[in-house]
Order: C-alpha cells, then structure tokens, then sequence
C-alpha cells in the first residue's frame, strides 16, 4: 500500500480519506456501516444526511464518563499498556467540542442512547424520545450544560413515568 510509504503524518491522513470514501460507498450500496469517533469535529453531518436520503433509519450510541479527569486517567492507563498519549488541553477540548456535536447529532439521527462507562460498565444513561433526551440517569454536569446550551431538551424519567 502506498500510505506505508508515507511520513505518520501524511500516512493517516490518507488513511481518513479513504475510510470516509468507504463508508460513503457503503451507503451507496445500502451496506449497514458503524462508526466509532470522539465526535470533536463535524465531519460525519454528511453522512447521516445521505444515510437518510437513502432511507436508512440512523442510529446513534454515545459513551460518556463522568468526568474529564477521569478521561485523563484513561489515558494514562492506556499509555502505561502501551497505547498513545493526548495532551490534557486537547483531551479536555475534545470533550466540549464532542458534547457541542453530540447536540447536532441528537436532533439528527433517529435513535441516540447515551452510555455512561464511567465504572467499565457500561450502564444507558439517557435515550433519545421524541426530540427531547430522556435522563434515566445523571449525565455529566458540563455535559448537560452544553446540550441544553444548544437546544437539546432534558427530561427527567421520573417525571415521565409519573405522568
């Protein structure tokens, strides 16, 4: 393959490339695709309009922990394993700028679940009803903030269930 040739640098770029050229291809073809992503950047708006076009019905799971230290300890683990490092600053951007996305994407995709993974089990903190976000359990403090920052409707499921 040409990219093994490439700089890291340029080598992942092209890598991107031509995932997100296969997974454009996939709906083409009406291949049912997963995604996996920090969800810091808009770059997959596109495919769930296309998605749609095409009449899929889309889906969304979303992990969260508790906290951004928690994410940072994360990390360190990883890297202690083996894995790569991300700077404090950046994973702590990602985060918000994750949060900020998950808003769009709830108003866009069919289902969304939220998971909070926070304890290595994976527990369903809030689901997508309707075009509000039902809460079955606390989500991050900066988390709720930012969704209902841009429009995205929290609901108690208490209070649904008493109604």
């Amino acid at each position: 393959m040409e990219e093994e040739s490439l700089p890291l640098q340029e080598a992942n770029l092209a890598a991107v490339q031509r995932i997100e050229t296969w997974l454009g291809r996939s709906i083409d073809v009406y291949q049912t695709i997963g995604v996996e992503t920090v969800l810091s950047s808009d770059k997959y708006r596109s495919l769930i309009a296309k998605a749609h076009k095409r009449g899929f019905e889309v889906r969304m799971l979303y992990v969260v922990l508790r906290s951004a230290d928690l994410q940072l300890e994360r990390v360190r683990i990883r890297v202690a394993e083996g894995g790569h490092d991300v700077p404090r600053d950046k994973v702590i951007d990602r985060r918000r700028r994750s949060f900020e996305q998950l808003a769009w994407f709830h108003d866009n995709v069919d289902k969304c679940y939220i998971y909070d993974n926070s304890t290595g089990e994976p527990q369903l903190a809030a689901e997508k009803s309707k075009q509000s976000l039902v809460l079955w359990s606390k989500l991050p403090p900066d988390m709720m903030q930012i969704l209902r920052d841009n429009g995205v409707s929290l609901v108690d499921a208490a209070n649904i269930m008493d109604n």
